[in-house]
């Protein structure tokens, strides 16, 4: 059976979802219903794009937001140091999710990058960035 998007954001969700418990003072979030006031340090899942056919292979990005810290002039920047951290969850949560599921193959992407959100949201994001493929029949 050919999955489409919604439905392989569903089961990215069901395999990464628990790898965030604890690391972060948010939660995992699909698509894009994160609330756009959080102020919390939430991840959720972005950008899933799949092809159709006997092999199905796509990607997804996994965006894990940090809020910016004042750097004593009262003026917020990014927390270089915890968005280093979690660019570095990228293989552990790979494994994490490669552990749980016998259906797709997954494969590191790009290198994590570090984006601000937009000016004032007062947070900046690193994307850790996966490659899948399963079979569809």
């Amino acid at each position: 059976m050919i999955k489409g998007e919604p439905q392989v954001e569903q089961d990215i969700y069901q395999l990464a979802s628990d790898f965030f418990d604890g690391r972060i003072s948010g939660k995992l979030y699909l698509g894009e219903t994160r609330p756009t006031d959080s102020a919390a340090e939430d991840a959720a899942i972005h950008a899933v794009s799949i092809g159709a056919g006997q092999f199905q292979a796509g990607r997804f990005t996994i965006l894990v937001f940090a809020p910016d810290i004042d750097n004593g002039s009262g003026r917020l920047l990014p927390d270089k140091a915890r968005l280093a951290e979690m660019a570095g969850w990228a293989p552990e949560l790979l494994a994490h999710m490669r552990k749980k599921t016998q259906e797709y193959v997954l494969t590191h992407g790009e290198n994590p990058v570090t984006q601000g959100r937009y000016p004032d949201a007062k947070e900046h994001f690193v994307a850790l960035r996966y490659n899948l493929q399963r079979e569809s029949i």
